[in-house]
């Protein structure tokens, strides 16, 4: 949030200028959520094979299965290590921001 405006991630970028290092998470910040969509979207895939090739091949059924677990599973981890980057990017901004006379 903005004053009453509510920003995008894309536009929050645009917020650093004050600072190399707030910027530099932000940058981190935008490639963790990248690596977990890309992770969710893979254990989407994985999930769909599995249930097309199950009835057919359990045991590769069961890979697929497996390979959707992983891939979840880091995709939670790249969005949660997302979101801890982005809020240390925010919080340098801040600081940055109130504290920029002194």
């Amino acid at each position: 949030m903005k004053g009453n405006q509510k920003l995008t991630f894309q536009e929050l970028g645009k917020e650093f200028f004050m600072s190399e290092i707030g910027l530099d998470q932000y940058n981190l910040a935008k490639r963790k959520r990248t690596e977990g969509k890309i992770f969710f979207y893979t254990g989407l895939a994985c999930g769909i094979i599995a249930g097309a090739i199950g009835p057919k091949n359990k045991n590769l059924g069961f890979a697929f299965i497996g390979g959707q677990i992983v891939s979840l599973s880091l995709s939670a981890r790249s969005n949660a290590t997302g979101n801890k980057f982005l809020d240390q990017a925010i919080q340098i901004r801040n600081k940055d921001y109130l504290f920029s006379g002194h």
